[in-house]
């Protein structure tokens, strides 16, 4: 497949629990902290448990309502409003989290 090949896999996949797969993230994330606990005698190492995650980046990405930029066949410009709108919203998620 020539996405996998260029690497959209992940992108993909968020956009599947984003869109259609969202009633089924939470138990996707649930196995994978109870495999990581099981293979690491009750330990979890923080890295490869937040790497693993995809919750709070579907949390964020439905807070900044992203999925209406989203609309099929429409090119956006940086200069249009809704994206200005984005723009500013993600820049006060950004100040208010220390994420730059």
């Amino acid at each position: 497949m020539p996405f996998d090949d260029d690497g959209w896999y992940p992108q993909l996949r968020l956009h599947y629990y984003l869109t259609v797969g969202r009633q089924f993230l939470v138990n996707r994330d649930s196995k994978r902290v109870k495999a990581q606990a099981e293979a690491g005698e009750n330990a979890i190492w923080k890295p490869d448990f937040n790497k693993g995650q995809m919750l709070s980046s579907v949390l964020l990405l439905e807070k900044l309502n992203l999925l209406q930029l989203l609309t099929s066949g429409e090119q956006l410009r940086g200069s249009d409003e809704r994206m200005q709108e984005f723009k500013a919203s993600r820049y006060s998620i950004g100040s208010r989290s220390k994420i730059t």
